[in-house]
């Protein structure tokens, strides 16, 4: 278990977690969701966004939802704004800066 100031997140998405076959917990796209955005490496970010990419995997709602029963709606308004731009660039809405480098060379 973690042993920082957001131990509640894990605590409660292992909570929330259901049993495997392989007899390990699975826990929900939206907790992952959370959880790579915690983590915040870019990779993070990456699998962040492919999660919500993908139609109907990750309800959104629940996100906010989860945030803020475990944390409060002042976590949520820390993580609103950064979770917007995940669900932009999986929209489409926007590019990271990384493709725009790119097309700038080409």
């Amino acid at each position: 278990m973690r042993n920082d100031d957001v131990i509640d997140f894990y605590r409660q998405a292992l909570a929330d977690a259901s049993d495997s076959e392989f007899g390990f917990p699975l826990i929900t796209p939206e907790w992952l969701v959370i959880l790579k955005y915690i983590a915040g490496r870019f990779r993070d970010q990456s699998d962040g966004v492919f999660l919500l990419k993908k139609k109907g995997l990750v309800d959104r709602r629940s996100i906010k939802r989860l945030v803020t029963t475990t944390a409060g709606r002042g976590a949520w308004g820390t993580m609103a704004t950064g979770l917007k731009r995940w669900y932009d660039l999986a929209d489409g809405k926007i590019t990271t800066e990384k493709e725009d480098y790119e097309a700038d060379r080409l």
